[in-house]
């Protein structure tokens, strides 16, 4: 991913980034997309039991119609993701460049 131009927002960049796994910590919601059209949105308070999106299928509540997911998306809560590399990225770069 490059980040070379200084007018792009956080959201922009995040969209190019290709993720495997999201911790729930960070997952706004996660929607799944049924055979019949129909829709289950799961938000992040009830996501326990899963530790972070490679265990959306161990969800109870798709237990009984895992046969009929033909997609699902996962949403990650942008701002929360923003805050904590904001505060890695800086006490990182701190511990290298200290104001004189």
């Amino acid at each position: 991913m490059s980040i070379r131009k200084k007018d792009r927002s956080f959201e922009e960049m995040l969209r190019e980034i290709q993720v495997d796994n999201v911790p729930v910590e960070y997952i706004d919601y996660i929607r799944v997309y049924l055979d019949d059209g129909s829709q289950i949105v799961f938000r992040q308070n009830e996501l326990t039991g899963i530790k972070d999106s490679s265990d959306i299928l161990e969800i109870k509540q798709l237990q009984e119609c895992l046969d009929r997911i033909v997609d699902f998306e996962v949403m990650m809560n942008s701002d929360l993701v923003k805050t904590k590399v904001t505060r890695f990225v800086g006490a990182l770069l701190a511990t290298h460049f200290s104001e004189k």
